[in-house]
């Protein structure tokens, strides 16, 4: 569940059916400028719409036909978070679209952490968020920060993971080159 702390909100449901694109299709975003190549298929899914007035998009959650879920909640940045100083790339920036293409995307959460990965290393990411993605043999924490870095951390089998408004991912094993519990952004 998650709601984005939004008040008097109207949820919308929609099912959103497999959708076959044209070679060389592009899609983009209302709230970032960023230009995504669009796959040849994309698969169902369940998006639950949160709407109120200075409500935010942020709130909507995504359930695909493979069973992976993905939603998030804002991280209150600290001053090393909110850019890389030595990143000297322009972020085209994503945004709401990351949680949409992870849910048209994976066919497992481990597969949606990759998506997410991926999107966020070629485009940036223009806020600082938590992404919560999982299915039903795993679940993982993805952190990102205001530009093209991000860390992910599984979510133990024996573990509950509260998710409050900041980056909780404190400690990394970079020598977990398997990536069975982490997985990081080179740069």
């Amino acid at each position: 569940a998650h709601n984005e702390d939004d008040t008097e909100a109207v949820v919308q449901t929609h099912l959103v059916p497999r959708i076959k694109h044209k070679p060389g299709t592009v899609i983009t975003f209302a709230d970032a400028s960023a230009v995504i190549p669009q796959v040849e298929e994309t698969y169902a899914y369940y998006w639950s719409e949160v709407r109120c007035e200075g409500g935010i998009s942020f709130a909507d959650g995504f359930v695909n036909e493979h069973g992976v879920v993905v939603v998030s909640n804002a991280c209150r940045p600290s001053k090393e978070a909110t850019g890389s100083e030595g990143d000297n790339r322009e972020a085209d920036d994503i945004g709401y679209a990351l949680r949409r293409l992870v849910a048209e995307r994976a066919k497992t959460a481990r597969e949606g952490v990759l998506v997410a990965a991926w999107l966020i290393e070629t485009f940036g990411y223009f806020s600082s968020r938590s992404y919560s993605i999982a299915d039903k043999d795993e679940a993982w924490v993805v952190r990102v920060p205001k530009g093209h870095n991000y860390v992910a951390r599984r979510v133990g089998d024996d573990e509950v993971l509260y998710i409050p408004n900041h980056f909780t991912i404190h400690e990394v094993d970079f020598t977990d080159t398997e990536h069975k519990k982490f997985f990081w952004s080179e740069n």
